[in-house]
Parts: C-alpha cells; sequence; structure tokens
C-alpha cells in the first residue's frame, strides 16, 4: 500500500459533548453521519451498508471531527472487504501516471489519533495465500500493520499474522482500539475480539480524530462505527497546585481555614462506606468556599492519586460553620448528595455520609488565629 500519498475526507460534526461519557454510533439507522458526503462518489449507502470503494492509488482515510485525545476511549468498526476474496485481482488506476493496475491483496482499517494527513496512527489488515488456487497447500493468513505516521514518516509499530478467529475472505470483522488513560490496546476478531497489540507510551493530542482507511482496489463495506469516549478523571481533578506551592501560598495566608488537615478519627458502617486511606488534605479558599487538595495518604487507588489533585469543595451554607460538600472517593467518584461537613474551632473538619451512617475527622495541622478568618 501506499501510505505517503492520502487521500484525506475530512467531515465536521457539530456534537455537545457530555462532561462524562458519550457514545457516537453511525450506522444506517443515522445515515452513517457523518461518514457519508454527498460530494464523494466513492462513499454511498446500499443494503444498509456504508460502502466505500477505491479505485485510485491513494489510500483514502475519512476521518470524524469527535477529539478522542486525553480521553479515555474505545472505537471499533465492524466492517468487510468485499475485494477480499483470494482468487481475482481488483483494479485501479495509478494517479502518478494514469494507468490502470491490478492488486491482489487489498486493505482496509482504522486510524485514531489523527491530526492531519501527515500524522496519525493506525492499524492495516490485508490477507495473503502463498497458494490462492490450491486447496490442499492453501495457507491463508491476515496480516495487521500497526503504525505511526509523524510529519510523513511511517514507523511499523508491530506486525501481526494471524490465521484463526478472523474471517479471511470477504466477511465480517471488527477491528477496535481502546485508550483507558495511560495503554492503547489493538484487538481484532469475527465473532469474539482478540487482543494482539498493547502500547503504553502513546500521548494523544486533544484534537486528534477517529476514522476509516481504505486502501487501493479495496471495496469495504460496514455495518457499523461506535465511538465511546469519557474524561480522564485523574486529568480532570488536577489542580496545579503542588506542595512547595501551597507551602509558599499557605505562609501568606491570614485565612484560619486555610493550611494542611490531617486524618483525625473515622467512625464508619464498614458494610456501606470504607475509607480509602488516611489522608493529609489542604484547605484552600476558592471563591466563596474552599477546595479541599489531596496531599498524601491514599492507600486504595494510591497510584491515580497524587499531590495536587482536587479531592472535594466545601461551601458556606446559611449554617455558621455548617457545608455542603463534594467529596471524591478513593476511585475518583463524587459524592455531592445528602453529604456535609462541619468545621469546629476552626481546628477539626468533619465529613458526613448521612446514607452510609459515617463519618471522617482532620485535624488542622497549624492553627491560625480566629481573628485572621475572612
Amino acid at each position: 500500500m501506499t501510505y505517503h500519498r492520502i487521500t484525506t475526507i475530512l467531515l465536521s460534526i457539530t456534537i455537545a459533548l457530555a462532561v462524562w461519557a458519550e457514545s457516537h454510533y453511525a450506522t444506517y439507522l443515522n445515515n452513517f453521519a457523518p461518514f457519508t458526503s454527498e460530494n464523494n462518489n466513492n462513499v454511498k449507502i446500499d443494503d444498509n451498508k456504508l460502502i466505500i470503494s477505491n479505485n485510485f492509488s491513494n489510500d483514502i482515510i475519512i476521518a470524524d471531527t469527535v477529539a478522542t485525545g486525553i480521553k479515555k476511549f474505545k472505537f471499533y468498526v465492524r466492517a468487510a472487504n468485499l475485494n477480499n476474496d483470494g482468487i481475482k485481482s481488483h483494479k485501479y488506476i495509478d494517479t502518478g501516471d494514469n494507468s490502470t493496475k491490478k492488486l491482489d491483496n487489498t486493505a482496509w482499517g482504522i486510524v485514531w489519533g489523527y491530526i492531519d494527513r501527515q500524522n496519525f496512527y493506525a492499524a492495516i489488515t490485508s490477507c495473503h495465500d502463498p497458494y490462492p488456487h490450491d486447496d490442499i497447500f492453501s495457507n491463508r493468513s491476515m496480516t495487521i500493520n500497526i503504525l505511526k505516521v509523524q510529519d510523513s514518516s511511517i514507523s511499523v509499530l508491530k506486525s501481526i499474522d494471524i490465521n484463526d478467529g478472523i474471517d479471511l475472505l470477504t466477511g465480517y470483522n471488527v477491528l477496535n482500539v481502546e485508550y483507558d488513560g495511560s495503554k492503547t490496546s489493538i484487538a481484532i476478531g469475527n465473532k469474539e475480539l482478540r487482543y494482539i497489540a498493547e502500547f503504553e507510551d502513546i500521548c494523544y493530542s486533544p484534537n486528534s480524530q477517529y476514522g476509516l482507511l481504505v486502501g487501493p482496489a479495496a471495496k469495504l463495506a460496514v455495518e457499523r462505527i461506535v465511538f465511546k469516549h469519557s474524561p480522564i478523571t485523574a486529568k480532570l481533578l488536577e489542580t496545579g497546585w503542588t506542595m512547595q506551592s501551597l507551602n509558599e501560598y499557605f505562609k501568606k495566608s491570614n485565612d484560619a481555614l486555610e493550611g494542611f488537615w490531617t486524618f483525625f478519627d473515622k467512625s464508619l458502617n464498614e458494610e456501606l462506606l470504607k475509607t480509602g486511606g488516611r489522608y493529609t488534605l489542604a484547605l484552600v479558599k476558592n471563591g466563596n468556599g474552599y477546595d479541599i487538595i489531596y496531599v498524601d495518604g491514599a492507600q486504595v487507588n494510591q497510584p491515580e492519586w497524587s499531590c495536587g489533585m482536587l479531592k472535594g469543595r466545601i461551601t458556606p451554607t446559611q449554617f455558621i460553620d455548617n457545608y455542603s460538600l463534594l467529596w471524591y472517593d478513593a476511585m475518583m467518584r463524587p459524592f455531592d448528595k445528602d453529604v456535609y461537613a462541619i468545621i469546629e474551632n476552626y481546628t477539626l473538619l468533619s465529613l458526613y455520609f448521612p446514607a452510609q451512617k459515617s463519618m471522617i475527622r482532620f485535624a488542622k495541622s497549624i492553627n491560625h488565629k480566629k481573628d485572621n478568618l475572612h
């Protein structure tokens, strides 16, 4: 295949992204939007399938503009290469000299982390058989090349050959890529997904996209395109505070509540609520309330927590020393319904979870004078 000359059809769609998770489906039920275009003669809908025919030597990429970067995502396509019968060659026009050529093994794949035609990742599938006309010696298999294209330079991150668990002719396969916030995994299969590759060191741009790649002479029938994404919670909770900046800030603070607070004691119904650690926290004034900043002490899900992340927020109510509470538990799930906080004598912070019949208390590490409260 020719990866250096790519015809890109970039389709725009306006979607209001949900705060947490969102799924985007492209099927015949929504006319495969936004992967169809009236101005593109190579794309049509036939028999409830999205049909993409590539009659030229340039690979076609059709990319949605839904951003995938710095989010967890799962993207999969169920599709069949109709020009993959394993017997006859298929024609295409070489755009370099306008000549007609033939190709035995056409290819298709998915792209993600797509910025432009010079920068993206791809998983490309193609089948091959050293004895296509001999049933006895036939050994047909599929190669999946996982590529990184950076500034038009192509790197093969991994190449995998498989011959089972997939359709090696014109039937349907699912090609899948997912990112869990730290690693990227690739899977394929016709009935069950098989994970074939995993990468730990891929970082994505916030404006990266996803889409389809159709190689020369390939004819792709797409049954379903699904893209699911959700924020990486740890990134949402980043505040920019560090231990050094907190220390410097508190040296200048005259607010009696600002400062470090350490775990004091607890009263928990262990069947309903368990503490995620013996936390050290910091209270920092923010607007009309205080951000609760995580400093140290996580035991459950400890690798995900780092100093400076938001652990919660308290906001004053009409009752003296009583605050509404937002609290992120050890798994970073928000608690904000029927929970509250009370601060006694500017030195004892109590967090109440009535539905869980539980309470956790923190003590002020360094006392401030009551007269300095503002």
